[in-house]
C-alpha cells in the first residue's frame, strides 16, 4: 500500500506542487479584503437564522432560494462547516480555496486523459496563477466557486462517459 501511495504521489508530483503554490498564495492574507454582503448572503441560511433578510423562497420552512437567481445549495454545504468551526473568515474562505484546489486536480486528470501531460500541467499552471481566479476564489461573490467546481466536474464526467 505504501508503494502504491508513493507511486501515485510521484506520478502527480508536479501538479500537486502547482496546486500547493496556488493554495499558499490564496491563503496569504486571507482576511483581506474584508467580507461583504455577496460573500455573506448564504451565512444566515447556513446557520438557520430565523431573521434572514437574504431568504427569498422556502418550502415548508426549508430554504430553497436565497435570491431569485441563487439557490441554497452553498448554504447546505456550509452548515456542517459552520457548526464545527463557527462563522469566521477562515470557515468562510478556506473551503472555497480547497474546492478550487480540488477542481485543479480534477481538471488536470481530465486533460491528462484527453490530451497529454504537458497540456494538462500548463493549463493548470496558467489557471492557478491567474490573479483573477485567485482573488475570486478567495472573495467568492455568491456561488461562483461552487459553480466552477461543478462545471469542471461536469466536463470531466462528460469526457469520461463519451
Amino acid at each position: 500500500m505504501i508503494n502504491s501511495v508513493k507511486k501515485w504521489i510521484h506520478s502527480n508530483h508536479l501538479v500537486l506542487i502547482i496546486i500547493s503554490v496556488y493554495f499558499l498564495i490564496s491563503i496569504i492574507k486571507i482576511e483581506h479584503p474584508g467580507v461583504n454582503n455577496d460573500q455573506l448572503m448564504f451565512v444566515n441560511t447556513a446557520t438557520l437564522n430565523p431573521d434572514n433578510p437574504f431568504l427569498w423562497k422556502s418550502f415548508h420552512g426549508i430554504p430553497m432560494m436565497i435570491f431569485p437567481y441563487i439557490g441554497a445549495l452553498k448554504s447546505y454545504l456550509y452548515m456542517p462547516i459552520f457548526y464545527v468551526f463557527g462563522v469566521n473568515i477562515w470557515s468562510i474562505r478556506l473551503p472555497q480555496i480547497i474546492l478550487i484546489s480540488i477542481s485543479w486536480f480534477i481538471l488536470y486528470k481530465t486533460l491528462l486523459f484527453a490530451f497529454n501531460k504537458k497540456i494538462a500541467l500548463l493549463t493548470v499552471l496558467f489557471l492557478s496563477i491567474d490573479a483573477s481566479i485567485i482573488v475570486y476564489s478567495k472573495v467568492d461573490q455568491g456561488p461562483t466557486v461552487l459553480e466552477f467546481f461543478l462545471k469542471i466536474l461536469a466536463v470531466s464526467f462528460l469526457y469520461l462517459y463519451l
